[in-house]
């Protein structure tokens, strides 16, 4: 009894202990400035009032402990780690000490649970009631906390694709975020604060607040003091600040908006869901807005409609020029679907463009606020006090300048900043450090005041810069080192650090003994008064300048001075030559010294890339093209790169996972290139290489050091590229026959398709073209693949393994960033969303009779997507169409009937915009597609009647076809093409009608056997037609032809397998059996079509050199030499050839052949190679009938030459077949076991050695006896690829035994032959194997070496037609394979193997 009251005192004292720690903290805690420990200690006083209620249980502690654990992670990683609350010294220690006492939190609780006489108390109440109860309290107490501070329920930066943004947020980057050291000062600003959080606040106000004023006028202030007061009442919000500095973060500033709305409760999930469908890059601004802020926000307002959440937009007009007509597009069409739930705050420049897009907002309401010089308030004057007393007490002047002299120098500074707090703000930067403050002040109250504020603020930016570069004026080498820092630091197209601008500018300027790094390091430091240096949780400092108004001063003549002044254009240029002279400086190749072709992409660690490729080589590769383009200056010094650097840059660009957005720089460098002097011999490169990266984009993006191995050797020997890097790179394979002379007409292929050869597939480009993106799809798949590169990206199957059909063909089909969309004729509507594949069957709302609840066969003609494949239109048999909306992820249908329902057959329908083009047999319409939220104004339908659509057969009527393009941006501006297609007679017909004249005009007719391909430009200005091989672009107003070419090597005749051109008529694809073919129809390539120079051969086989069997009337022995030429050694049998074998000494070869087939006879021939006469030695070799397809694994003459031995492998099992070349007896050996012969040998004399996966078999060929020799007891492992190879070395034959599975190391072993025992010796790497996968890849086959290393990739080009009659031979390094076709391709390897050897 006495231990149980002792345990019980125990407890009470722990818990007693506990009581008051945490008493204390909260008492402590209350003091503290830092937003959200309010929150805090909240929930600390529940902790506590649940641990008071719930003593006596075990398990609630535990949860208990859990839950505060979770507490300290969100304060250590969102409070101490953050610079968006303030850093000094007493807040950092405040922190600090809330989480060492809560950190003891979870041991003192499990220090209580442990007691012996708790453990027995817990029976005096019901667990599970007391432990739900528990859980519910401690979550709701979580909740509570979580939403008052916003702290840490945003979602993972996984979720974000955007990967420039995840940078931003993991390393701490600017993140478009309000900070507090940007708040407006405690007592400034009071009326502005106060209208606006009364309009925060209150629900009958309008939902829109626009604040305005002059640059410098502190709105950006009063931006940041709104957010601090969300974040400390706890009210939902985002906000995002844009800087006009910073494009980049500007077009992630939707992404961040959402970002910022994920830590709002009960929109994480919301958010995370519209992050993973939209966001890959793809999307406009626009739909970016209504995807990821619209639609949560919508859902969540269904859910929440008592929440208000406050999305604060601040610096508009900051807003990179060439981003903020889309911005602002979207807040135009965005704010007005917003739920009412949602206010919207906007800070900007009362700039024209800002001010219409709020007048065309009219009917949300909205308030104005101004803020300006003459509403001032005797805020400056107070900012200017508290700075300069600050700035006095950290400078110990306090004995010297006192109380009455700081107001009376306040007053004066703010009589000079003429209302404006950037003026104000300004001054005080400039005293900072500053050992005699008041001489800074009085050289500030003598500058000449002008007329308006503007031009008071400019003359202050002129004074600002003579104090801090005194000596620009005379200094030559300061004045230009001053114009390049801060040039480059204007001119970048993102925020740079301080190293980045020393690395870029270094390699033009370093003068020997000048210490370039120091002196812009500390001409960086003394420009503080206009510049902002931050640095980064990485330890990098970046700099940007301090305020828009000053980049307006220094880039313009007119208000900067010519000392100071920035010419931003050549800024811009000269820092675009410092990239190219970074890049020639740093680009090698292999830059991340992998030393070793096998390693792909997935092999290079980020932590690798940031080693080797640093931020400012970074910078140089993805915007030097950016910096030069349009200026001529730079000709030389980018011909010199592109002679000299470029496959170093694509490997760079391969390596960061740039290769689209690298090819999209080289063609805008041709364009400009085309404009300034088009027979450069650098137009000439950059053609090529633009085909370089469309024909090898899928050896690319696997593995960057292939630019060299893979897709050089197998570059167009008659290009430029070649030409040049072939020279410069000579340690690489060389192709000596079958090589291209010259390029394909087509940008790229993508393969792998899925299906087969008849498999029906439908083709169709992304809306958005930026970054274009194909979707192909099957009855079975939906692919998508880059239209640049050829890369495929995703693969998709649907249905279940083994089906061959699964809802037929699609009849319409869409593709948006993270979403595509099919649907068939049956009403299978297949979609993938979020990388999750989805079959749905649609069915059509009960209409009274016009139409059952479920589709019958042949009710649907024709469907069509909107472009932002929210929408689903289908077109019916009867006349009806039928929509279906998208909502929360699901296909809801209208259930009432379209207003564009016809009265008979709907053949076609398109979407342009809002608008929808519809197609029936007797007439056309034109309107609107979604009327319910269309304005009255805006339903107008046209309709159109024609005499030739009058003329044609119903739809079911395969002899008459009709086509549709549509295109336009509004009611008013629209063109709509039309064609008709009649294959009895053939006759097709093309029609244009525009909004502005809507007569049908006639553009083509034709009698081709193939159907026109066209498309309309998505602004409905250019129809683009491909029909019989020609290609014509007409513009629409005016009407006139603007191009006619043609377009060689394009089957016409296989044009009707859904080809399709691109929104922005640049591209155009079509399959032509399991490949699809893109053609660039702007950049076409220029000069011959390419052409392989091949021979044509029925057999090859290598030794040190390379003999053929030529096919035809007689088959005659050849030995070709490297430079294509042909030599006839000896004239052979008539059969059909199917191996090859030569002697040791290469005085022999002999032939095997079928004259019955597979499962009849075979003919063993012998010719003396060093006689030109026909051999006569011919020996039959009689094969059993039972069997059928012999596989021949190798045929090897004896040693002696008296023997040839064939290896077969039949139905799993192993044969051997001697035959003596003196009697021509025949001997056989059935070896045991199902696996198949790797390799044979004759090292010595008669016997011959078979290697199979676990065992060596030596045979007597005179006496077909043979032992067994076990190599391992088992496989390693199922392996997808398996070979052997002999190699003779001082007098031993050495065996190597290599096996791999498909991308993973290979297993790799030596032995001695002789013995049968293995040996640890090194052997050289040698070209030894071909691998041809079971499952066809996308890019091709990979050459192994004697190591199972993989060291080249055959382009699937070249492998397209290899099949069971391929034939492969290697010797000496060198690879000789012959296709089906008869094709011989014959690759060199030994410089390559030499360039290896000397790297291991």
């Amino acid at each position: 009894m006495s231990s149980e009251l002792s345990s019980q005192s125990r407890r009470s004292e722990v818990y007693g202990g506990l009581k008051i720690s945490i008493e204390t903290l909260v008492n402590a805690v209350e003091i503290s400035l830092v937003p959200g420990l309010e929150g805090i200690v909240t929930t600390v006083k529940s902790i506590m009032d649940i641990i008071e209620g719930t003593k006596h249980n075990k398990q609630a502690c535990y949860d208990i402990g859990i839950k505060v654990t979770k507490l300290i992670d969100v304060i250590h990683t969102e409070l101490k780690d953050r610079d968006d609350f303030d850093t000094d010294k007493g807040t950092r220690m405040r922190v600090d000490a809330l989480e060492s006492s809560l950190s003891g939190v979870p041991r003192k609780l499990s220090d209580l649970a442990q007691d012996s006489a708790f453990r027995r108390a817990i029976n005096c109440v019901s667990d599970a009631s007391l432990i739900q109860d528990l859980n519910i309290e401690i979550d709701e107490c979580i909740h509570k906390f979580m939403l008052g501070t916003s702290l840490s329920t945003g979602m993972d930066a996984k979720y974000l694709r955007d990967e420039a943004v995840r940078t931003r947020i993991t390393e701490g980057l600017d993140t478009g975020g309000w900070r507090s050291d940007r708040r407006c000062l405690s007592g400034t600003r009071k009326r502005y604060i106060a209208r606006i959080w009364a309009w925060v606040r209150s629900s009958d106000e309008p939902r829109l607040c626009w604040l305005n004023g002059v640059a410098g006028s502190g709105k950006s202030s009063i931006s940041h003091e709104l957010v601090a007061m969300l974040h400390a009442k706890r009210r939902p919000y985002s906000c995002f600040f844009f800087r006009h500095d910073d494009a980049p973060l500007a077009l992630s500033a939707v992404t961040l908006l959402a970002y910022g709305l994920s830590f709002v409760s009960g929109l994480r999930e919301l958010i995370v869901q519209a992050l993973e469908r939209y966001n890959n890059g793809n999307s406009t601004i626009e739909e970016q807005f209504m995807a990821l802020i619209v639609t949560p926000l919508q859902e969540f307002a269904s859910i929440c409609p008592s929440s208000t959440i406050v999305l604060v937009i601040d610096g508009v007009d900051e807003c990179p020029d060439d981003i903020r007509p889309s911005f602002l597009a979207a807040i135009r069409s965005g704010l007005p679907h917003l739920p009412s739930i949602v206010k919207v705050f906007l800070s900007s420049r009362a700039q024209d463009d800002l001010r219409g897009v709020i007048e065309t907002l009219q009917p949300l309401k909205k308030i104005s606020l101004a803020v300006g010089a003459d509403k001032d308030d005797g805020d400056v004057e107070r900012f200017l006090q508290h700075e300069l007393q600050t700035i006095c007490k950290v400078a110990g002047l306090e004995n010297t300048w006192t109380a009455s002299q700081i107001e009376k120098d306040a007053a004066a500074l703010a009589s000079k900043a003429s209302g404006l707090f950037q003026c104000a703000q300004l001054s005080s930067w400039l005293l900072v450090n500053r050992p005699r403050p008041r001489e800074i002040i009085a050289r500030i109250s003598s500058v000449e005041m002008r007329a308006t504020p503007e031009g008071n603020l400019d003359a202050l930016y002129t004074e600002a810069l003579k104090i801090a570069l005194p000596a620009v004026a005379d200094d030559k080498d300061l004045a230009s080192l001053y114009r390049r820092v801060l040039g480059t630091v204007m001119a970048a197209k993102q925020p740079l650090t301080v190293s980045t601008i020393c690395e870029l500018l270094e390699p033009g300027g370093n003068d020997g003994d000048v210490n370039v790094d120091g002196a812009i390091r500390s001409l960086v430091e003394n420009l503080g008064s206009v510049l902002v240096l931050r640095r980064t949780r990485g330890g990098a400092i970046t700099v940007r300048t301090a305020h828009s108004s000053f980049c307006d001063f220094v880039t313009s003549r007119e208000r900067c001075p010519s000392t100071w002044f920035i010419d931003l254009h050549h800024a811009s240029v000269q820092l675009g030559s410092h990239c190219f002279s970074l890049m020639e400086t740093n680009l090698r190749r292999d830059i991340c010294g992998l030393r070793n072709p096998s390693l792909t992409n997935k092999d290079v660690t980020p932590e690798m890339i940031s080693r080797h490729i640093t931020t400012g080589l970074r910078y140089a590769c993805t915007y030097a093209f950016v910096h030069i383009s349009g200026d001529s200056g730079n000709l030389h010094m980018l011909e010199a790169f592109l002679m000299e650097k470029l496959l170093e840059w694509l490997e760079v660009m391969s390596l960061l996972k740039l290769l689209d957005a690298a090819l999209e720089l080289l063609q805008h460098t041709l364009a400009d290139l085309d404009q300034q002097n088009p027979f450069t011999s650098s137009v000439e490169i950059l053609q090529d290489a633009i085909r370089f990266v469309g024909q090898f984009g899928n050896i690319l993006n696997n593995s960057a050091l292939h630019t060299y191995f893979s897709a050089l050797p197998f570059t167009p020997q008659g290009t430029a590229l070649y030409r040049v890097y072939s020279a410069r790179y000579q340690n690489i394979p060389c192709i000596t026959l079958g090589f291209h002379e010259a390029w394909p007409e087509e940008l790229c292929t993508i393969r792998n398709l899925g299906g087969n050869h008849s498999t029906p597939r439908r083709l169709a480009f992304s809306a958005d073209s930026s970054e274009p993106r194909l979707v192909l799809a099957t009855p079975m798949h939906l692919i998508t693949a880059s239209p640049l590169t050829g890369v495929q990206l995703e693969k998709y199957r649907f249905g279940a393994r083994g089906s061959e059909v699964n809802g037929g063909m699609p009849i319409a089909l869409a593709c948006q960033p993270a979403y595509l969309a099919s649907i068939t004729s049956g009403l299978l509507l297949k979609t993938v969303d979020s990388r999750i594949p989805k079959e749905t069957q649609l069915s059509f709302p009960y209409s009274g009779d016009r139409l059952p609840s479920s589709p019958l066969p042949m009710q649907v003609t024709c469907a069509t997507f909107n472009q932002d494949v929210n929408v689903l239109l289908v077109g019916c048999r009867d006349g009806r169409i039928q929509l279906w909306r998208l909502h929360n992820s699901s296909w809801e249908p209208d259930s009432n009937i379209h207003p564009h329902s016809h009265s008979s057959a709907v053949h076609c329908m398109a979407t342009a915009s809002d608008l929808l083009a519809s197609v029936s047999q007797r007439e056309l319409k034109i309107g609107p597609y979604d009327h319910s939220n269309t304005p009255d104004g805006g339903r107008e339908t046209f309709r159109l009647s024609t005499r030739w659509l009058a003329e044609a057969h119903d739809v079911a009527n395969d002899s008459w076809e009709v086509r549709l393009s549509f295109a336009g941006t509004s009611a008013a501006a629209w063109a709509c093409a039309i064609s008709s297609h009649s294959s009895a007679p053939v006759n097709h017909r093309i029609y244009l009608l525009t909004a502005d004249d809507r007569r049908e005009k006639k553009v083509l007719a034709s009698t081709s056997l193939s159907n026109p391909v066209y498309a309309l430009s998505l602004d409905a200005s250019v129809l683009t037609v491909v029909c019989d091989d020609v290609l014509r672009r007409w513009s629409i107003a005016p009407y006139r032809l603007l191009e006619r070419s043609n377009l060689l090597s394009i089957d016409s005749t296989g044009l009707d397998r859904f080809p399709v051109i691109s929104p922005d008529c640049r591209l155009f694809a079509f399959c032509d059996e399991e490949v699809v073919h893109v053609w660039d129809l702007i950049h076409p390539p220029r000069g011959r079509l390419g052409h392989t120079p091949s021979i044509k051969a029925a057999g090859v086989i290598l030794t040190s050199n390379c003999y053929i069997v030529k096919a035809g009337k007689r088959q005659l022995l050849s030995r070709v030499r490297d430079e294509g030429t042909s030599e006839d050694v000896v004239q052979l049998g008539d059969h059909n050839i199917e191996h090859l074998a030569v002697s040791s000494d290469e005085s022999k070869l002999a032939t095997l052949s079928f004259y019955k087939g597979k499962t009849g006879h075979g003919l063993l021939e012998v010719a003396d190679l060093k006689s030109k006469r026909r051999s006569t030695t011919t020996w039959p070799i009689e094969l059993h009938e039972t069997f059928t397809d012999w596989d021949i694994c190798t045929m090897e003459f004896s040693a002696t030459n008296k023997h040839i031995a064939i290896v077969f492998f039949v139905s799993n099992v192993s044969y051997i077949c001697a035959c003596d070349l003196e009697s021509g007896s025949l001997r056989w050996k059935q070896l045991p076991g199902k696996t198949r012969p790797l390799a044979a040998r004759c090292w010595k004399g008669e016997e011959l050695i078979v290697v199979r996966t676990t065992e060596l078999w030596k045979v007597d060929l005179e006496t077909a006896e043979g032992s067994r020799h076990e190599l391992r007891r088992r496989d390693p492992f199922k392996m997808a690829t398996a070979y052997a190879s002999f190699t003779e070395t001082g007098g031993s034959c050495l065996l190597e035994i290599t096996s791999r599975l498909w991308n993973q190391p290979p297993w790799y072993s030596v032995w001695n032959a002789d013995t049968v025992t293995p040996v640890q010796t090194k052997t050289d790497r040698t070209v030894a194997h071909l691998e041809v996968p079971q499952k066809k890849q996308s890019f091709g086959n990979w050459v192994l070496d004697n190591m199972g290393e993989r060291l080249c990739c055959i382009p699937e080009e070249y492998c397209s037609k290899w099949g069971v009659k391929t034939q492969c031979s290697i010797s000496h390094d060198r690879l000789a394979i012959l296709n089906e076709d008869g094709a011989l391709l014959v690759i060199n390897f030994h410089p390559m193997m030499e360039y290896l050897r000397v790297l291991s």
